[in-house]
Protein backbone atom coordinates (compact mmCIF):
# COMPACT_ATOMS: atom_id res chain seq x y z
CA UNK A 1 0.00 0.00 0.00
CA UNK A 2 1.55 3.31 -0.94
CA UNK A 3 0.49 7.13 -0.37
CA UNK A 4 1.18 10.63 -0.32
CA UNK A 5 3.64 12.56 2.12
CA UNK A 6 2.35 15.92 2.62
CA UNK A 7 5.92 16.86 2.51
CA UNK A 8 8.13 14.63 1.00
CA UNK A 9 11.86 15.40 2.11
CA UNK A 10 13.25 13.14 -0.67
CA UNK A 11 14.11 14.38 -4.44
CA UNK A 12 14.97 13.25 -7.69
CA UNK A 13 18.16 15.10 -8.85
CA UNK A 14 17.71 14.21 -12.52
CA UNK A 15 16.15 16.60 -15.08
CA UNK A 16 14.71 13.58 -16.88
CA UNK A 17 12.48 11.08 -14.50
CA UNK A 18 9.18 9.92 -14.43
CA UNK A 19 8.17 8.94 -10.94
CA UNK A 20 4.43 9.22 -10.10
CA UNK A 21 4.31 8.34 -6.16
CA UNK A 22 6.15 9.88 -3.47
CA UNK A 23 8.23 8.00 -0.04
CA UNK A 24 6.53 6.77 3.39
CA UNK A 25 9.39 8.71 4.67
CA UNK A 26 8.89 7.23 8.27
CA UNK A 27 6.28 6.05 7.74
CA UNK A 28 8.13 2.95 6.02
CA UNK A 29 8.41 0.13 8.53
CA UNK A 30 10.98 -1.75 8.76
CA UNK A 31 12.12 -2.93 5.43
CA UNK A 32 15.47 -1.36 5.81
CA UNK A 33 17.25 -4.51 5.14
CA UNK A 34 15.62 -5.28 2.17
CA UNK A 35 16.31 -1.69 0.75
CA UNK A 36 20.14 -2.45 1.61
CA UNK A 37 19.95 -6.10 -0.37
CA UNK A 38 18.22 -4.06 -3.01
CA UNK A 39 20.86 -1.80 -3.88
CA UNK A 40 23.48 -3.99 -3.03
CA UNK A 41 21.76 -6.22 -6.20
CA UNK A 42 21.54 -3.32 -8.51
CA UNK A 43 25.12 -2.64 -8.12
CA UNK A 44 26.44 -5.52 -8.78
CA UNK A 45 24.62 -6.86 -11.03
CA UNK A 46 22.09 -4.08 -12.98
CA UNK A 47 18.68 -6.09 -12.95
CA UNK A 48 16.25 -7.27 -9.37
CA UNK A 49 13.23 -8.73 -9.18
CA UNK A 50 11.01 -7.91 -5.74
CA UNK A 51 8.56 -11.24 -5.40
CA UNK A 52 5.91 -11.62 -2.22
CA UNK A 53 6.34 -14.45 -0.68
CA UNK A 54 3.85 -15.93 2.07
CA UNK A 55 2.55 -19.46 2.47
CA UNK A 56 0.64 -19.10 -1.08
CA UNK A 57 2.63 -18.08 -3.85
CA UNK A 58 1.30 -14.45 -5.59
CA UNK A 59 0.11 -12.76 -1.89
CA UNK A 60 -0.68 -9.19 -2.52
CA UNK A 61 -0.63 -6.24 -0.51
CA UNK A 62 2.99 -7.19 1.10
CA UNK A 63 4.46 -3.64 -0.02
CA UNK A 64 6.14 -4.85 -3.59
CA UNK A 65 5.50 -1.31 -5.09
CA UNK A 66 6.43 0.77 -1.71
CA UNK A 67 9.32 -1.05 -1.54
CA UNK A 68 10.26 0.16 -4.61
CA UNK A 69 9.41 3.78 -4.21
CA UNK A 70 11.17 4.07 -1.13
CA UNK A 71 14.27 2.68 -2.93
CA UNK A 72 13.79 5.49 -6.01
CA UNK A 73 14.08 7.88 -3.18
CA UNK A 74 16.33 6.83 -0.97
CA UNK A 75 19.12 6.25 -3.76
CA UNK A 76 18.39 8.65 -6.42
CA UNK A 77 21.38 10.22 -6.45
CA UNK A 78 22.87 7.14 -7.61
CA UNK A 79 21.19 7.12 -11.03
CA UNK A 80 22.09 10.80 -12.42
CA UNK A 81 21.01 9.47 -16.16
CA UNK A 82 17.44 9.32 -14.81
CA UNK A 83 14.84 7.26 -13.22
CA UNK A 84 11.35 5.47 -14.95
CA UNK A 85 8.99 4.27 -13.25
CA UNK A 86 7.02 2.28 -15.90
CA UNK A 87 3.20 0.95 -15.36
CA UNK A 88 4.36 -2.13 -17.44
CA UNK A 89 0.88 -4.31 -17.36
CA UNK A 90 0.06 -1.92 -20.00
CA UNK A 91 2.57 -3.33 -22.26
CA UNK A 92 5.80 -2.42 -23.96
CA UNK A 93 4.80 0.26 -26.50
CA UNK A 94 3.47 2.25 -23.81
CA UNK A 95 7.16 1.73 -21.67
CA UNK A 96 8.35 3.12 -24.97
CA UNK A 97 6.37 6.20 -24.83
CA UNK A 98 6.51 6.82 -21.48
CA UNK A 99 10.53 6.41 -21.44
CA UNK A 100 11.33 8.78 -24.54
CA UNK A 101 8.41 11.01 -23.58
CA UNK A 102 10.24 11.70 -19.57
CA UNK A 103 13.25 11.38 -21.12
CA UNK A 104 12.61 14.21 -24.13
CA UNK A 105 13.76 12.04 -26.63
CA UNK A 106 12.27 11.63 -29.87
CA UNK A 107 11.36 8.28 -31.36
CA UNK A 108 10.73 7.09 -35.00
CA UNK A 109 7.65 5.39 -33.61
CA UNK A 110 7.09 4.57 -37.31
CA UNK A 111 10.12 1.88 -36.64
CA UNK A 112 9.32 -1.51 -35.35
CA UNK A 113 9.10 -1.77 -31.29
CA UNK A 114 12.75 -3.42 -31.21
CA UNK A 115 14.06 -0.80 -33.19
CA UNK A 116 12.33 1.97 -30.95
CA UNK A 117 13.59 0.50 -27.81
CA UNK A 118 17.09 -0.10 -29.37
CA UNK A 119 16.76 3.86 -30.07
CA UNK A 120 15.62 3.94 -26.28
CA UNK A 121 18.92 2.28 -24.62
CA UNK A 122 21.46 3.93 -26.48
CA UNK A 123 20.27 7.30 -25.42
CA UNK A 124 20.30 6.45 -22.20
CA UNK A 125 23.33 4.67 -22.15
CA UNK A 126 24.79 8.26 -23.30
CA UNK A 127 23.07 9.66 -20.29
CA UNK A 128 24.90 7.71 -17.34
CA UNK A 129 23.42 5.34 -14.68
CA UNK A 130 19.68 5.03 -14.91
CA UNK A 131 16.97 2.93 -13.25
CA UNK A 132 14.13 1.44 -14.89
CA UNK A 133 11.54 0.21 -12.38
CA UNK A 134 8.79 -2.12 -14.36
CA UNK A 135 5.62 -2.33 -11.73
CA UNK A 136 3.73 -4.69 -10.99
CA UNK A 137 4.91 -7.05 -14.45
CA UNK A 138 2.35 -9.13 -15.78
CA UNK A 139 2.16 -12.69 -14.98
CA UNK A 140 2.57 -14.19 -18.49
CA UNK A 141 5.18 -11.75 -20.05
CA UNK A 142 8.83 -12.64 -21.01
CA UNK A 143 10.88 -10.77 -19.07
CA UNK A 144 13.64 -10.69 -21.50
CA UNK A 145 12.31 -8.39 -24.39
CA UNK A 146 11.94 -5.22 -21.42
CA UNK A 147 15.05 -5.05 -20.08
CA UNK A 148 17.82 -2.75 -21.51
CA UNK A 149 20.99 -3.99 -24.13
CA UNK A 150 23.14 -1.23 -21.35
CA UNK A 151 24.81 -2.02 -18.30
CA UNK A 152 24.69 1.45 -17.16
CA UNK A 153 20.29 1.26 -17.02
CA UNK A 154 19.64 -1.30 -13.75
CA UNK A 155 15.98 -2.53 -13.31
CA UNK A 156 13.97 -3.33 -10.78
CA UNK A 157 10.74 -5.29 -11.24
CA UNK A 158 7.95 -5.97 -9.01
CA UNK A 159 6.06 -9.17 -9.57
CA UNK A 160 3.81 -11.70 -7.88
CA UNK A 161 5.60 -14.23 -10.28
CA UNK A 162 7.64 -17.00 -8.90
CA UNK A 163 9.03 -18.15 -12.25
CA UNK A 164 11.78 -15.60 -12.77
CA UNK A 165 14.31 -17.60 -11.13
CA UNK A 166 17.38 -16.49 -13.25
CA UNK A 167 17.36 -12.94 -11.45
CA UNK A 168 18.31 -11.96 -8.08
CA UNK A 169 15.16 -11.76 -5.90
CA UNK A 170 14.36 -10.24 -3.34
CA UNK A 171 11.52 -11.93 -1.17
CA UNK A 172 9.26 -9.89 0.92
CA UNK A 173 7.18 -12.07 4.01
CA UNK A 174 4.44 -10.73 6.17
CA UNK A 175 5.35 -8.57 8.90
CA UNK A 176 6.50 -9.94 12.24
CA UNK A 177 4.56 -8.85 15.47
CA UNK A 178 7.30 -6.15 16.23
CA UNK A 179 6.63 -4.90 12.69
CA UNK A 180 2.73 -5.16 12.50
CA UNK A 181 2.68 -3.38 15.92
CA UNK A 182 4.54 -0.61 14.42
CA UNK A 183 2.82 0.08 11.44
CA UNK A 184 -0.08 0.24 13.96
CA UNK A 185 0.97 2.72 15.70
CA UNK A 186 1.99 4.82 13.08
CA UNK A 187 -1.49 6.54 13.14
CA UNK A 188 -2.65 8.85 15.49
CA UNK A 189 -3.45 6.27 18.38
CA UNK A 190 -0.97 4.28 19.98
CA UNK A 191 -1.69 1.16 21.13
CA UNK A 192 -0.62 -1.67 23.71
CA UNK A 193 0.49 -5.13 23.66
CA UNK A 194 -3.09 -6.16 22.60
CA UNK A 195 -2.33 -5.29 18.81
CA UNK A 196 -0.13 -9.03 18.59
CA UNK A 197 -3.73 -10.63 18.30
CA UNK A 198 -4.46 -7.97 15.57
CA UNK A 199 -1.49 -8.31 13.76
CA UNK A 200 -2.13 -12.40 14.27
CA UNK A 201 -5.55 -12.30 13.21
CA UNK A 202 -4.68 -10.71 9.98
CA UNK A 203 -1.78 -12.61 9.08
CA UNK A 204 0.59 -10.13 9.41
CA UNK A 205 -0.45 -8.56 5.73
CA UNK A 206 0.37 -4.58 5.65
CA UNK A 207 -2.46 -3.83 3.57
CA UNK A 208 -5.01 -4.91 6.05
CA UNK A 209 -2.97 -4.13 8.95
CA UNK A 210 -3.06 -0.31 7.41
CA UNK A 211 -6.92 -0.45 6.92
CA UNK A 212 -7.59 -1.75 10.42
CA UNK A 213 -5.19 0.95 12.08
CA UNK A 214 -7.12 3.46 9.76
CA UNK A 215 -10.56 2.26 11.22
CA UNK A 216 -9.33 2.80 14.78
CA UNK A 217 -8.30 6.23 14.14
CA UNK A 218 -11.09 7.17 12.99
CA UNK A 219 -13.21 4.95 15.27
CA UNK A 220 -11.86 6.30 18.64
CA UNK A 221 -13.86 4.71 21.08
CA UNK A 222 -12.83 1.21 19.68
CA UNK A 223 -10.31 -0.81 21.52
CA UNK A 224 -8.15 -3.02 19.31
CA UNK A 225 -10.34 -5.71 21.49
CA UNK A 226 -13.84 -4.56 19.81
CA UNK A 227 -11.79 -4.34 16.50
CA UNK A 228 -11.07 -8.06 16.60
CA UNK A 229 -14.24 -8.96 18.49
CA UNK A 230 -16.02 -6.97 15.42
CA UNK A 231 -14.00 -8.98 13.00
CA UNK A 232 -14.74 -12.44 14.58
CA UNK A 233 -18.45 -11.33 14.68
CA UNK A 234 -19.09 -10.46 10.88
CA UNK A 235 -19.28 -14.22 10.27
CA UNK A 236 -19.77 -15.88 7.02
CA UNK A 237 -21.23 -14.31 3.93
CA UNK A 238 -21.96 -14.94 0.69
CA UNK A 239 -19.76 -11.79 -0.62
CA UNK A 240 -16.67 -13.30 1.64
CA UNK A 241 -16.75 -16.76 0.86
CA UNK A 242 -16.78 -15.44 -3.16
CA UNK A 243 -14.31 -13.09 -2.48
CA UNK A 244 -12.10 -15.79 -0.66
CA UNK A 245 -12.96 -18.27 -3.29
CA UNK A 246 -11.52 -15.43 -6.08
CA UNK A 247 -8.29 -14.86 -3.95
CA UNK A 248 -7.45 -18.16 -2.52
CA UNK A 249 -4.29 -17.95 -4.51
CA UNK A 250 -3.22 -14.48 -3.67
CA UNK A 251 -3.41 -14.40 0.32
CA UNK A 252 -2.85 -16.44 2.96
CA UNK A 253 -5.80 -19.76 3.26
CA UNK A 254 -5.62 -19.13 6.70
CA UNK A 255 -6.03 -15.28 7.77
CA UNK A 256 -7.64 -14.85 4.33
CA UNK A 257 -11.52 -14.16 5.29
CA UNK A 258 -10.43 -11.60 8.52
CA UNK A 259 -8.69 -9.57 5.69
CA UNK A 260 -11.74 -9.71 3.19
CA UNK A 261 -13.66 -8.62 6.25
CA UNK A 262 -11.39 -5.53 7.59
CA UNK A 263 -11.72 -5.06 3.97
CA UNK A 264 -15.89 -5.06 4.63
CA UNK A 265 -15.76 -3.14 7.70
CA UNK A 266 -13.68 -0.71 6.28
CA UNK A 267 -15.81 0.05 3.03
CA UNK A 268 -19.10 -0.12 5.39
CA UNK A 269 -18.02 2.39 7.24
CA UNK A 270 -17.37 5.14 4.19
CA UNK A 271 -20.05 7.73 3.60
CA UNK A 272 -22.38 6.62 1.01
CA UNK A 273 -20.91 9.07 -1.68
CA UNK A 274 -17.04 7.97 -1.16
CA UNK A 275 -18.62 4.14 -1.29
CA UNK A 276 -19.87 4.87 -4.66
CA UNK A 277 -16.92 6.30 -5.73
CA UNK A 278 -14.32 3.53 -4.85
CA UNK A 279 -17.24 1.41 -6.86
CA UNK A 280 -16.43 3.35 -9.67
CA UNK A 281 -12.28 3.39 -9.20
CA UNK A 282 -12.85 -1.07 -8.86
CA UNK A 283 -14.29 -1.13 -12.44
CA UNK A 284 -11.87 1.20 -13.75
CA UNK A 285 -8.06 -0.11 -14.80
CA UNK A 286 -5.30 -0.58 -12.39
CA UNK A 287 -3.85 2.70 -12.96
CA UNK A 288 -4.73 6.26 -11.64
CA UNK A 289 -7.58 7.54 -12.28
CA UNK A 290 -7.84 11.40 -13.39
CA UNK A 291 -10.05 13.70 -11.29
CA UNK A 292 -11.60 14.95 -15.02
CA UNK A 293 -13.05 11.75 -15.93
CA UNK A 294 -14.55 11.43 -11.87
CA UNK A 295 -16.15 14.57 -12.36
CA UNK A 296 -17.57 13.62 -15.48
CA UNK A 297 -18.56 10.12 -14.41
CA UNK A 298 -20.70 12.23 -11.19
CA UNK A 299 -21.89 15.17 -13.20
CA UNK A 300 -24.72 15.25 -11.34
CA UNK A 301 -23.42 15.44 -8.43
CA UNK A 302 -20.52 17.15 -8.35
CA UNK A 303 -23.07 19.65 -10.00
CA UNK A 304 -25.46 19.64 -7.52
CA UNK A 305 -22.77 19.97 -4.63
CA UNK A 306 -19.64 21.35 -6.15
CA UNK A 307 -15.91 20.51 -6.62
CA UNK A 308 -15.69 20.10 -3.31
CA UNK A 309 -17.89 17.15 -3.04
CA UNK A 310 -16.12 14.72 -4.87
CA UNK A 311 -12.42 16.41 -3.49
CA UNK A 312 -14.05 15.39 0.45
CA UNK A 313 -14.79 11.93 -0.91
CA UNK A 314 -11.48 10.80 -2.17
CA UNK A 315 -9.97 12.35 0.73
CA UNK A 316 -11.82 10.36 2.64
CA UNK A 317 -11.40 7.10 0.56
CA UNK A 318 -7.18 8.46 0.47
CA UNK A 319 -6.41 9.48 3.27
CA UNK A 320 -9.05 8.52 5.91
CA UNK A 321 -10.00 5.17 5.37
CA UNK A 322 -6.60 4.30 3.26
CA UNK A 323 -8.76 2.45 0.98
CA UNK A 324 -7.40 4.10 -2.01
CA UNK A 325 -4.07 6.28 -2.96
CA UNK A 326 -2.87 9.52 -4.86
CA UNK A 327 -0.33 9.73 -7.05
CA UNK A 328 1.55 12.93 -7.72
CA UNK A 329 -1.29 14.36 -9.29
CA UNK A 330 -3.72 13.34 -6.61
CA UNK A 331 -5.68 11.25 -8.75
CA UNK A 332 -6.93 8.10 -7.01
CA UNK A 333 -6.19 4.28 -6.84
CA UNK A 334 -7.48 1.82 -4.79
CA UNK A 335 -4.95 -1.15 -4.52
CA UNK A 336 -5.73 -4.25 -6.45
CA UNK A 337 -6.90 -6.10 -3.26
CA UNK A 338 -9.22 -3.94 -2.10
CA UNK A 339 -10.51 -3.36 -5.67
CA UNK A 340 -11.42 -7.01 -6.33
CA UNK A 341 -13.18 -6.87 -3.13
CA UNK A 342 -15.58 -4.11 -3.65
CA UNK A 343 -16.09 -5.12 -7.12
CA UNK A 344 -17.36 -8.49 -5.68
CA UNK A 345 -19.95 -7.16 -3.55
CA UNK A 346 -20.97 -4.21 -5.70
CA UNK A 347 -25.02 -5.38 -6.60
CA UNK A 348 -25.78 -2.58 -9.16
CA UNK A 349 -22.53 -3.37 -11.37
CA UNK A 350 -24.14 -3.16 -14.75
CA UNK A 351 -25.24 0.69 -13.80
CA UNK A 352 -21.78 1.97 -12.63
CA UNK A 353 -20.18 0.50 -15.45
CA UNK A 354 -22.54 1.84 -17.81
CA UNK A 355 -21.65 5.69 -16.03
CA UNK A 356 -17.73 4.83 -16.35
CA UNK A 357 -18.21 3.78 -20.08
CA UNK A 358 -20.21 6.54 -20.74
CA UNK A 359 -17.91 9.26 -19.82
CA UNK A 360 -14.75 7.18 -21.13
CA UNK A 361 -16.68 7.33 -24.57
CA UNK A 362 -17.33 11.07 -24.41
CA UNK A 363 -13.93 11.61 -23.23
CA UNK A 364 -11.92 9.85 -25.76
CA UNK A 365 -14.20 11.77 -28.18
CA UNK A 366 -12.43 15.05 -27.49
CA UNK A 367 -9.79 14.10 -29.82
CA UNK A 368 -12.22 15.14 -32.68
CA UNK A 369 -12.00 18.42 -31.48
CA UNK A 370 -8.96 20.42 -32.80
CA UNK A 371 -9.75 22.95 -30.97
CA UNK A 372 -9.49 21.71 -28.13
CA UNK A 373 -5.98 22.18 -27.08
CA UNK A 374 -5.41 20.34 -23.56
CA UNK A 375 -6.98 16.98 -24.76
CA UNK A 376 -3.12 15.12 -25.48
CA UNK A 377 -2.70 16.09 -21.92
CA UNK A 378 -6.36 15.25 -20.12
CA UNK A 379 -6.22 11.91 -22.16
CA UNK A 380 -2.79 10.41 -21.53
CA UNK A 381 -4.74 9.42 -18.13
CA UNK A 382 -7.47 8.45 -19.92
CA UNK A 383 -6.22 5.94 -22.61
CA UNK A 384 -5.53 2.86 -19.98
CA UNK A 385 -8.65 3.47 -18.74
CA UNK A 386 -10.43 2.90 -22.32
CA UNK A 387 -8.51 0.19 -23.46
CA UNK A 388 -8.93 -1.52 -20.15
CA UNK A 389 -13.10 -1.14 -20.85
CA UNK A 390 -12.56 -2.25 -24.45
CA UNK A 391 -11.20 -5.82 -22.99
CA UNK A 392 -13.63 -5.90 -20.17
CA UNK A 393 -16.30 -8.03 -21.44
CA UNK A 394 -18.96 -5.47 -20.41
CA UNK A 395 -19.34 -3.32 -23.08
CA UNK A 396 -21.50 -4.16 -26.42
CA UNK A 397 -19.35 -4.56 -29.60
CA UNK A 398 -20.62 -0.87 -31.47
CA UNK A 399 -18.86 0.82 -28.26
CA UNK A 400 -15.72 -1.27 -28.30
CA UNK A 401 -15.01 0.04 -32.17
CA UNK A 402 -16.15 3.30 -31.29
CA UNK A 403 -13.48 3.29 -28.34
CA UNK A 404 -10.60 1.51 -30.39
CA UNK A 405 -10.94 3.64 -32.75
CA UNK A 406 -10.52 6.68 -30.83
CA UNK A 407 -7.73 5.26 -29.34
CA UNK A 408 -6.19 4.61 -32.78
CA UNK A 409 -6.49 8.71 -33.84
CA UNK A 410 -5.47 9.67 -30.48
CA UNK A 411 -2.48 7.59 -30.88
CA UNK A 412 -1.67 8.93 -34.40
CA UNK A 413 -2.27 12.18 -33.55
CA UNK A 414 0.02 11.89 -30.95
CA UNK A 415 2.15 10.33 -33.70
CA UNK A 416 2.81 6.76 -31.75
CA UNK A 417 1.60 4.91 -35.19
CA UNK A 418 2.79 1.91 -33.78
CA UNK A 419 0.09 1.81 -31.08
CA UNK A 420 -2.43 3.38 -33.40
CA UNK A 421 -2.18 0.52 -35.80
CA UNK A 422 -2.88 -1.97 -32.85
CA UNK A 423 -5.79 -0.09 -31.78
CA UNK A 424 -7.14 0.08 -35.56
CA UNK A 425 -6.46 -3.58 -36.02
CA UNK A 426 -8.30 -4.62 -33.07
CA UNK A 427 -11.31 -2.42 -34.40
CA UNK A 428 -11.23 -3.84 -37.74
CA UNK A 429 -11.28 -7.16 -35.99
CA UNK A 430 -13.95 -6.70 -33.81
CA UNK A 431 -16.04 -4.96 -37.09
CA UNK A 432 -15.66 -8.13 -39.08
CA UNK A 433 -16.61 -10.39 -36.17
CA UNK A 434 -19.62 -8.82 -35.34
CA UNK A 435 -20.98 -7.16 -38.62
CA UNK A 436 -22.06 -8.31 -41.36
CA UNK A 437 -19.85 -8.35 -44.37
CA UNK A 438 -19.80 -5.07 -46.52
CA UNK A 439 -21.20 -3.25 -43.40
CA UNK A 440 -19.89 0.59 -43.62
CA UNK A 441 -18.37 0.65 -40.37
CA UNK A 442 -16.13 -2.23 -41.87
CA UNK A 443 -15.12 0.05 -44.75
CA UNK A 444 -14.50 3.22 -42.01
CA UNK A 445 -12.29 1.30 -40.16
CA UNK A 446 -10.51 -0.33 -43.48
CA UNK A 447 -9.60 3.00 -44.30
CA UNK A 448 -8.83 4.37 -40.60
CA UNK A 449 -6.49 1.44 -40.17
CA UNK A 450 -4.98 2.41 -44.10
CA UNK A 451 -3.93 5.98 -43.42
CA UNK A 452 -1.83 4.30 -40.02
CA UNK A 453 -0.31 2.42 -42.65
CA UNK A 454 1.08 4.71 -44.87
CA UNK A 455 2.40 6.54 -41.97
CA UNK A 456 4.14 3.40 -41.27
CA UNK A 457 5.11 3.12 -44.69
CA UNK A 458 3.38 -0.06 -44.81
CA UNK A 459 1.72 1.20 -48.34
CA UNK A 460 0.77 -2.62 -49.95
CA UNK A 461 -1.59 -3.45 -46.67
CA UNK A 462 -2.59 0.39 -47.03
CA UNK A 463 -3.48 -0.03 -50.40
CA UNK A 464 -5.22 -3.28 -50.04
CA UNK A 465 -7.40 -1.96 -47.36
CA UNK A 466 -8.56 0.96 -49.31
CA UNK A 467 -9.62 -1.08 -52.30
CA UNK A 468 -11.21 -3.35 -49.80
CA UNK A 469 -13.03 0.16 -48.34
CA UNK A 470 -13.68 1.52 -52.04
CA UNK A 471 -15.36 -1.57 -53.21
CA UNK A 472 -18.01 -1.22 -49.89
CA UNK A 473 -18.91 2.50 -50.92
CA UNK A 474 -18.99 1.48 -54.40
CA UNK A 475 -21.94 -1.21 -53.60
CA UNK A 476 -23.14 1.10 -51.04
CA UNK A 477 -23.72 4.34 -52.51
CA UNK A 478 -25.08 5.48 -56.31
CA UNK A 479 -21.72 6.54 -58.88
CA UNK A 480 -20.73 10.06 -57.87
CA UNK A 481 -21.32 10.18 -54.22
CA UNK A 482 -19.14 12.35 -52.16
CA UNK A 483 -18.56 9.34 -49.84
CA UNK A 484 -17.14 7.21 -52.58
CA UNK A 485 -15.01 10.33 -53.77
CA UNK A 486 -13.38 10.61 -50.38
CA UNK A 487 -12.22 6.86 -50.45
CA UNK A 488 -11.51 7.30 -54.02
CA UNK A 489 -8.84 10.01 -52.94
CA UNK A 490 -7.70 8.28 -50.18
CA UNK A 491 -6.62 5.50 -52.05
CA UNK A 492 -4.83 7.43 -54.73
CA UNK A 493 -2.42 8.79 -52.54
CA UNK A 494 -1.50 5.65 -51.33
CA UNK A 495 -1.10 4.73 -55.00
CA UNK A 496 1.29 7.77 -55.61
CA UNK A 497 3.53 6.61 -52.72
CA UNK A 498 3.61 3.10 -54.47
CA UNK A 499 4.62 4.83 -57.86
CA UNK A 500 1.23 3.46 -59.61
CA UNK A 501 0.52 7.04 -60.87
CA UNK A 502 -1.81 6.20 -64.05
CA UNK A 503 -4.10 4.61 -61.76
CA UNK A 504 -3.77 7.29 -58.83
CA UNK A 505 -4.62 9.88 -61.65
CA UNK A 506 -8.07 8.38 -62.71
CA UNK A 507 -9.42 8.08 -59.45
CA UNK A 508 -8.38 11.83 -58.46
CA UNK A 509 -10.10 12.86 -61.48
CA UNK A 510 -13.23 10.61 -60.64
CA UNK A 511 -13.00 12.62 -57.12
CA UNK A 512 -12.62 15.46 -58.65
CA UNK A 513 -15.57 15.52 -60.98
CA UNK A 514 -17.84 14.68 -58.13
CA UNK A 515 -16.80 17.50 -55.56
CA UNK A 516 -17.23 20.34 -58.49
CA UNK A 517 -20.47 18.38 -59.27
CA UNK A 518 -21.54 18.34 -55.74
CA UNK A 519 -19.75 21.63 -54.29
CA UNK A 520 -18.36 23.48 -56.64
CA UNK A 521 -14.80 25.26 -57.11
CA UNK A 522 -14.62 26.88 -54.42
CA UNK A 523 -14.96 24.00 -51.83
CA UNK A 524 -11.83 22.87 -49.90
CA UNK A 525 -12.48 19.38 -51.05
CA UNK A 526 -12.63 20.41 -54.77
CA UNK A 527 -8.80 22.69 -54.29
CA UNK A 528 -7.08 19.81 -52.45
CA UNK A 529 -8.13 17.18 -54.76
CA UNK A 530 -6.78 19.69 -57.90
CA UNK A 531 -3.65 20.07 -55.82
CA UNK A 532 -3.17 15.80 -54.87
CA UNK A 533 -3.74 15.84 -59.53
CA UNK A 534 -1.13 18.63 -59.95
CA UNK A 535 1.36 16.65 -57.88
CA UNK A 536 1.03 14.00 -59.85
CA UNK A 537 2.95 15.60 -63.14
Amino acid sequence: MFEVLKNPGSKIQSDHYRMPYHPLGNGFVDRENELRRLHDILVKGKNAVVEDVGMVIGTGGIGKTQLAIEYVYSYASDYPGGIFWIDAELGLPVMISQISEAAELPIDTTRETGDQLHDVWAHLNRCGPALLVLDNFPDDDPLDPWLPTTPVVHVLVTTRRRDLASYSRIPLDFMTLKEGTELLNKGERRFGEDTDELVKTLGGLPLALKLARNHLNVRRELTVADLIKEIAAKGENAALESYAKLYTNELSSEHIKEIATVFQISYEHASDFAKRVLQVLAFLAPVPVPRRLLKKIFAKEVGKNGDDYLADALDELCNTRALAEYDQDKDPLPHRLVAGFVREITKDKKQVCNRIDAALNDEMHRIEDEGDTAVYRDLEKVEPHAAFATESGRIDAETIIDLLTMLMRYNQQKGLYRLAKAYGQKALSTSETTLEPDHPSIAIRQSNLAMVLRSLGELNEARDLLRKALATWEKAFEPGHSSIAIRQSNLALVLKDLGEIEEARDLLRKACQTFLNKFGDDHPYTKIVKRNIDSLG
